[in-house]
C-alpha cells in the first residue's frame, strides 16, 4: 500500500510513518495541504491519504474541495485525521467533500490508522 500523509504534527506524522514502513508500506509525508496538492499533480500513485484537518498555508477541507477537481486525483480515497473532538458539522463537512472517514487522532493507536487506511486499498 502506498500512502500520502498530509500533516503538520511531527510527533504524530514520526508515529504513523513507522508504523507503516514497519508493516511493509510505502509512506510520503508532507506537512501541509499545498505541498500535497503540488505532490498530486505529480504522483498519482497512492492508495490513501491521510489528511490532516487543521495545518497552516492549507486546511485539510481546502486541500479535499481542490483534490476534486484533480481528475486523475479524486478517486484516492481520503481519511480525515483531526486532534481535535470536532464537532459534527466538521464531520458532515469532511465527508460531504469526499473524505471516507473522520478519525480523532487522540481516541486511536497507530495500528488503528493502518488498519482504517487498509480498508480502502
Amino acid at each position: 500500500m502506498r500512502v500520502l500523509l498530509v500533516d503538520d504534527d511531527q510527533l504524530m506524522t514520526r508515529m504513523y510513518e513507522r508504523k507503516f514502513q514497519f508493516e511493509g508500506h510505502d509512506i510520503v509525508v508532507v506537512d501541509n495541504g499545498r505541498s500535497g496538492l503540488e505532490l498530486l499533480e505529480d504522483d498519482k500513485s497512492f492508495d490513501v491519504i491521510l489528511l490532516d484537518v487543521m495545518m497552516p498555508e492549507m486546511n485539510g477541507f481546502e486541500f479535499l474541495e481542490a483534490k476534486q477537481k484533480m481528475e486523475n486525483a479524486k478517486d484516492i480515497p481520503v481519511i480525515m485525521l483531526t486532534n481535535l473532538v470536532g464537532s459534527e458539522d466538521d464531520e458532515k463537512k469532511g465527508i460531504n467533500l469526499g473524505a471516507k472517514e473522520y478519525l480523532v487522532k487522540s481516541r486511536l493507536q497507530p495500528n488503528d490508522i493502518v488498519e482504517a487506511a487498509k480498508k480502502y486499498v
